[in-house]
């Protein structure tokens, strides 16, 4: 269990983040409503297909912490404390939506065109929801909530979802135009060579989740873990 102060003292911090929380969810809900009934703009799929899109899992991730961050929050108005996973936790969902939003604006966008990213869903899924998702975290000073050897966890959802990236193509072939199963061009960047590849991928995607626990006020503790 953890303190709830750092920015989270008080019935009216509380009742912001819960608030925080739902419109996060709301907006989440609605963008995959837009992309699974009409599609539109690059990397945008029809129905549960769209579900092979990591920025549109990242979107989904979010949504579901921030529902069981609501239930934590509704725990520690009525007295109790904020359980020890909420921070590490949010971490997780806030850098997996900060890789969706610096993986479109540095590598997609200027590969597929920024034009077909910024559309409809796309619009929210791919830099409304993690815009609005990381000012929250940093707002909140969620960061001091979250010891430094838990950091690493952050990089979790990517790991598993780049395991079955590769799985898939491994299995299946990278295959060719728009039935690719490298749909992101990850593999060919990486010149087919998988652990090269996923060792500067997760190391750049660790350093982003440590400059965001910066930011929100994450600090070094002696004798704390």
């Amino acid at each position: 269990m953890v303190p709830h102060d750092r920015r989270l003292t008080g019935e009216r911090s509380l009742k912001a983040l819960m608030a925080c929380d739902a419109l996060t969810a709301v907006l989440v809900f609605v963008a995959w409503l837009m992309m699974m009934f009409g599609p539109g703009g690059s990397f945008a799929a029809r129905g549960l297909w769209s579900l092979k899109y990591f920025t549109v899992l990242s979107n989904l991730l979010m949504a579901a912490i921030c529902l069981f961050s609501i239930a934590a929050e509704r725990r520690a108005l009525a007295g109790g404390e904020l359980p020890s996973w909420f921070g590490p936790l949010r971490l997780a969902g806030v850098t997996s939506l900060t890789i969706t939003f610096v993986v479109v604006m540095a590598f997609l966008g200027p590969v597929f065109g920024y034009a077909g990213m910024f559309v409809r869903a796309n619009l929210l899924f791919h830099a409304v929801v993690p815009l609005w998702a990381l000012g929250v975290f940093v707002a909140f000073r969620m960061g001091g909530l979250i010891p430094f050897s838990r950091t690493p966890a952050a990089v979790v959802p990517v790991l598993l979802y780049g395991a079955g990236y590769v799985a898939n193509i491994l299995i299946n072939g990278v295959g060719q135009g728009p039935t690719s199963n490298d749909w992101y061009g990850l593999y060919a960047a990486a010149g087919g060579n998988i652990p090269v590849g996923a060792t500067v991928i997760l190391g750049i995607f660790y350093l982003l989740a440590f400059l965001i626990w910066l930011l929100a006020g994450g600090r070094f503790r002696r004798g704390r873990s």
